[in-house]
């Protein structure tokens, strides 16, 4: 098993516009563990956070996007049989 940093869990859980709590929902984690980790990706312009009533919504930037197809791709290469 390898190991793999909360970080990329978490980029790997948003395919679309997500709430913070959803995703934290869907990782089965802590919403405070989550959200502390989404502050560090917005202050690195991997994603940003949007106000919508109680909730708040994290979009990926384009560097997001990229940064998640990577991870995708990695993962893709890690886990084939070659």
């Amino acid at each position: 098993m390898i190991y793999t940093p909360m970080w990329m869990n978490l980029l790997i859980f948003i395919y679309e516009d997500i709430s913070i709590t959803l995703l934290a929902r869907q990782m089965n984690a802590s919403y405070t563990n989550v959200f502390n980790i989404v502050k560090d990706l917005e202050s690195k312009t991997i994603l940003t956070i949007t106000k919508n009533g109680r909730d708040n919504k994290i979009i990926l930037t384009p560097k997001g996007r990229r940064i998640v197809l990577c991870l995708n791709e990695l993962n893709t290469l890690m886990t084939s049989e070659e």
